[in-house]
């Protein structure tokens, strides 16, 4: 039999067999979607970085206090997905019993042949239990902190759960009851009925071999997925809103710029419509404002503009503008039946009675429209309504005495015709009132911040206390004052709101001139860019390209000559690739490592010509790599050597060490590994240091030493060296107050950054010296948003070199454990989680990046001597906790300077920063990399290269 005749024996067994819906469980079994009504990829949009660059979102936050996701089952979509949905879970009912039922026909069965066909109809009747099952467990992962994910995987096991389901012996119960222990840990007290139920209906399905009840409990267990989903997103919107409503400004104007770059906003029409407006208001005598010009505008299209749909600028707002326009026109319809009214009314009537007649017609019309507001389409009714409360001021009623009728729907049919005189009157006149409320309103309220403007214009959510009790516990307390209520205050606040909203010129922040003795310069951005999230970029030791790592499983090699992507890596992971790392001092081959969300290491090698032999500049590199034209079987040359499989979970950071065969790679699973480096391709593990509490994020080495340092989770530093015959935490560094993003060790050189030795004063030789001794410093940045420097307080007395000059030679340290200090705390400049941090090894400057999208570039110099005897910021504490020791002889350089610097004798200052390297895009890495055009040495230029969450990898230059 063929696969299709077995797949139509299954909706007959099906249709025949379930009762009793087999024939509505067949066809669903055969038409159905086969993806989950909820997945992880549905609830994408709740996470924390979908919410945060949601440019719907950030705009209406501002406008309501209360703003919440919740199931989108409104209108004929929301009707097509519930439809979907019962589908689904009618055709999952099919596919269970026709596993069951395929299981017992299957152990019935002797002859091979049939025990054959019936594994055939099992294999071919699993079409929608796996990925529902990958969904719960894609969709928990999201839920549970990171110590519980390794368990999740485990006990989520799609394979080995499909497997049980097909042999028969799938615990149905024990996985029940572990879920309810797990959601009932992490959900709100308010689910655990849900979770209670949901475990109930899986137990009877179970136990009674009823597939209606499994179905009823796994749809029950997506939906408190889905809940806790929400009310996770719900509770971060809750506590980021005033944060999300004081970025308002910056977030738009950004997001905006690169719409508009992009073409996805048409300026010119915006730009026309607010010109014709501001022209129609200045006269010879009087210039309008552009501030007039916008509320005018906006107020006219509102009322009279119907058909015209409106400027593109306000597309985030059309739903709100929909809804002014339609209460402002609602408006103009009450005053215009109200006016059918006073003309019909009798004359004897006085002016107080009509008054009461109109105010009673009013809420009787509001009943007749509801919310909304077709008063064209209820013209009959209005008009019914219109003659009875005529027949009430005349006292004839009852009965109803219909002559009236006609002549009041032709009234009204006239007056509702937006074309007409009498309603483009009315439209005018409430134009009139309007303007000059709104416009007064807007000037007041134009100088507030986002937040501020919230607070006065959006009506906070009444929780109004239970009155007092009356007797002992009554006050006597004067009335409160009347106040007149304005019938257009609602919409003047809205349109103040919107208006003030758009016209962010008066209350944006004002650009602090350009004071820096640097800036950066975009230089080019490397091409083509990643269609994903790229996460880093490496240059390579020698030669001017770059290694950069992207979500999409791939490596991506760039020239830094052209520009061009010169190789694209893939192939040796299952998932993202976090970071990669270039092995130094190859000769004649490059070594690439990478490390996966798969938690694999993978190496790859490439030989090239002439690859660490001479100058590089010789190299030419706009065609390829190795020189000369590009060769279409480029990307061939690389051939993956080995995995290093090890890791329970992601590879976040790894790194080759430069003074050995060594690579160091860290993990969530709060691990580093250290691997050496055999022949042939081999590599053995020599350390798994597990000492940090919470997931690794980076690892650096000592550019001279075997010394290693990690940054991690727990908000601490390590650093590990080899003790004897095993490697051990020698030092614990302190002080940071979030998750420690990136750590990295200074060239040994770049004391000589700060300038000849010739013209330095006592102190500042000794500084050079202890600076000398103590070795290269270590650079970190974390989620505190600060950049901290640490150096290594030496212990031991250098021996003087036998030429008998001051220089000290290389001594030793007999202790093992290490004190470290915080020497300095770079300038405060970034307003968010700080990523990376890299140091220049030509000039010493240090260049970051993080969740802000800025990039910063800061530089050492020796303090101006009347700053040198700045006081104490406290003591400083060494990586044991005990004070740090006195420099010897440094006299007032024993103190630690205001900014925490060694005696106060440097100081650090930002000398260039970019906001929004990569428009609205966080920037995930930003490092100096060497390039030479062609006839220029490497060391005559430096870039620094920035990669995002855009998929960009972009060079700049620091010009000065």
């Amino acid at each position: 039999m063929t696969d299709q005749e077995i797949v139509y024996d299954i909706f007959n067994y099906i249709l025949e067999m379930l009762e009793p819906n087999g024939a509505d469980a067949s066809y669903c079994y055969e038409r159905a979607t086969m993806v989950p009504p909820i997945t992880a990829e549905s609830l994408a949009e709740l996470d924390m970085h979908r919410i945060i660059n949601n440019p719907k979102l950030r705009h209406d936050v501002n406008f309501d206090r209360d703003l919440h996701f919740r199931p989108n089952l409104d209108g004929s979509k929301g009707r097509q997905k519930v439809k979907s949905a019962e589908q689904y879970w009618q055709a999952l009912e099919g596919e269970l019993f026709m596993l069951a039922f395929g299981a017992q026909m299957k152990m019935q069965a002797a002859d091979p042949k049939i025990v054959a066909y019936w594994e055939r109809v099992l294999k071919h009747s699993q079409r929608r239990l796996r990925s529902m099952f990958e969904a719960i467990r894609d969709i928990l992962k999201t839920l549970v902190p990171d110590y519980e994910q390794k368990t999740v995987i485990e006990r989520l096991d799609v394979d080995l759960i499909m497997q049980e389901i097909s042999n028969g012996v799938c615990d149905l119960l024990s996985l029940s009851t572990w879920l309810t222990k797990v959601l009932k840990a992490h959900c709100a007290p308010m689910r655990d009925d849900m979770v209670d139920e949901m475990q109930q209906d899986i137990e009877v399905g179970a136990l009674e071999v009823r597939h209606e009840k499994l179905v009823s409990g796994l749809r029950q267990l997506l939906s408190i997925l889905e809940a806790m989903k929400l009310d996770v997103a719900n509770h971060q919107i809750r506590h980021m809103r005033p944060l999300l409503v004081d970025d308002t400004v910056n977030f738009q104007r950004h997001y905006n710029a690169h719409r508009i770059a992009t073409g996805k906003i048409d300026v010119c029409k915006a730009r026309k419509w607010f010109d014709a407006e501001l022209e129609n208001l200045t006269t010879p005598s009087y210039q309008a404002t552009h501030l007039q010009a916008l509320t005018s505008a906006l107020l006219k299209d509102v009322l009279f503009n119907e058909s015209n749909p409106i400027p593109p600028t306000f597309y985030l707002d059309s739903d709100r503008l929909k809804c002014i326009r339609l209460d402002v026109r609602s408006t103009v319809c009450y005053s215009l039946c109200r006016k059918v009214l006073a003309e019909l009314a009798p004359t004897r009537v006085t002016s107080s009675e009509l008054l009461r007649a109109q105010g009673a017609l009013h809420a009787s019309i509001s009943a007749i429209v509801g919310i909304s507001g077709r008063f064209t389409e209820r013209i009959e009714n209005i008009a019914v309504e219109i003659v009875r409360i005529l027949l009430i001021l005349e006292g004839r009623y009852p009965p109803l005495d219909t002559s009236l009728l006609g002549i009041v729907e032709q009234k009204l049919a006239v007056a509702l015709n937006p074309a007409s005189e009498a309603f483009d009157q009315i439209a005018r006149d409430t134009c009139d009132r309007l303007l000059p409320k709104v416009t007064m309103s807007v000037e007041e309220h134009i100088r507030l911040s986002a937040l501020d403007l919230q607070n006065a214009l959006i009506t906070p959510t009444s929780n109004q206390l239970p009155p007092p009790p009356i007797g002992f516990g009554a006050v006597l307390a004067p009335p409160e004052p009347t106040r007149n209520y304005d019938p257009d205050d609602d919409i003047v606040r809205r349109l103040t709101h919107l208006i003030a909203q758009h016209d962010t010129r008066l209350r944006s922040p004002r650009l602090k001139p350009h004071t820096m003795p640097s800036f950066l310069q975009p230089l080019a951005t490397l091409n083509p860019p990643c269609n994903a999230r790229t996460w880093s970029s490496t240059p390579h030791p020698h030669l001017p390209i770059i290694a950069t790592a992207c979500s999409d499983k791939t490596v991506r090699i760039y020239s830094l000559q052209n520009f061009q992507q010169q190789s694209n890596i893939s192939g040796g992971h299952k998932r993202s690739i976090r970071s990669c790392a270039w092995k130094p001092n190859s000769k004649g081959e490059s070594v690439l490592a990478t490390g996966s969300f798969d938690a694999s290491a993978g190496i790859w090698r490439r030989w090239e010509e002439g690859g660490g032999q001479g100058k590089p500049a010789e190299i030419d590199f706009t065609g390829g790599l190795a020189g000369g034209d590009e060769d279409d079987d480029q990307e061939d040359e690389w051939r993956f050597a080995v995995i290093l499989d090890g890791h329970d979970s992601e590879i976040k950071s790894l790194a080759f060490a430069p003074t050995a065969p060594l690579l160091a790679t860290c993990s969530r699973d709060k691990s580093v590994w250290i691997w050496e480096e055999l022949e042939d391709d081999n590599f053995e593990t020599v350390a798994v240091l597990q000492e940090h509490e919470g997931d690794v994020k980076c690892v650096a080495w000592h550019p001279g030493e075997e010394l290693l340092a990690s940054g991690s989770y727990d908000d601490n530093i390590r650093l590990w060296r080899e003790d004897v015959d095993d490697w051990a935490c020698c030092a614990l560094l302190t002080g940071h107050e979030g998750t420690v993003w990136w750590v990295e060790f200074e060239d040994a050189n770049n004391i000589y950054a700060l300038g000849s030795s010739e013209g330095l004063n006592e102190q500042q030789q000794a500084y050079v010296q202890t600076r000398l001794r103590s070795g290269p410093r270590l650079i970190s940045c974390s989620d505190d948003m600060t950049i901290r420097i640490w150096r290594k307080v030496p212990k031991d007395k250098p021996e003087q070199s036998a030429v008998g000059t001051k220089m000290p030679s290389i001594w030793k340290n007999n202790d093992f454990e290490e004190d470290w200090v915080e020497e300095a705390r770079l300038p405060r400049a970034h307003e968010r989680p700080i990523y990376s941090v890299s140091w220049s090894k030509k000039t010493g400057k240090v260049v970051s990046t993080g969740s802000d999208g800025k990039i910063v570039v800061y530089e050492e110099s020796w303090r101006k001597p009347q700053a040198t005897n700045g006081g104490t910021d406290g003591d400083v504490v060494m990586s044991g906790g005990t004070p740090a020791p006195d420099v010897e002889d440094l006299s007032s350089a024993k103190a630690i300077g205001s900014d925490g610097h060694l005696g106060g004798l440097t100081e650090w200052n930002v000398v260039a920063e970019v906001e929004n390297a990569h428009d609205v895009f966080e920037v995930n890495h930003a490092v100096w990399a060497p390039r030479a055009d062609k006839g220029k040495q490497v060391e005559e230029e430096e870039v620094i290269v920035s990669t995002g969450d855009d998929g960009e990898v972009k060079v700049w230059n620091l010009e000065t």
